[in-house]
């Protein structure tokens, strides 16, 4: 397997799922990838983040929609992930290039932080600084994600 412990700033690192029915995504993409679901719960036990993993390592991940989001539209959507060396510069630098922010900086817990960003004409990217997690353990292999970083 092409198994990973780190990305070099600027290339793609993670893909997650944000959808509204978390339960019925992950029945169809544990059936459809053969993977296998890992949720991790809140200390109330709130279901806050699953990863996917094939084979005990981990190629993806899901968070539940925001049901606001979901109120106004917006369908579930896969969001790629670019590894940063430092968020704050990142995000500054889109800005300066004529982007916006989309979902400002925010600690994933002692995962790392995060931020959504969107380029002049609107399309939306998400930047990875790690504290942790440097992203997927394995990328080009069947049933994960494929990219010239991996």
């Amino acid at each position: 397997m092409s198994t990973r412990d780190s990305y070099a700033a600027g290339t793609p690192c993670w893909i997650d799922l944000m959808t509204a029915d978390v339960d019925a995504a992950t029945g169809f993409y544990t059936s459809l990838f053969d993977w296998t679901a890992q949720d991790s719960h809140g200390e109330d036990g709130t279901r806050i983040y699953t990863n996917f993993l094939r084979e005990g390592q981990v190629v993806a991940g899901m968070s539940g929609q925001p049901p606001e989001m979901a109120e106004a539209g917006m369908p579930p959507v896969w969001s790629t992930y670019v590894a940063t060396e430092d968020l704050d510069a990142t995000v500054a630098t889109v800005e300066q290039a004529g982007g916006s922010v989309l979902m400002p900086t925010m600690d994933v817990m002692d995962a790392g932080r995060m931020a959504i960003v969107g380029d002049p004409g609107g399309a939306a990217i998400s930047l990875w600084q790690a504290g942790g997690p440097q992203g997927a353990d394995v990328c080009n292999e069947t049933n994960t994600w494929a990219g010239t970083s991996c």
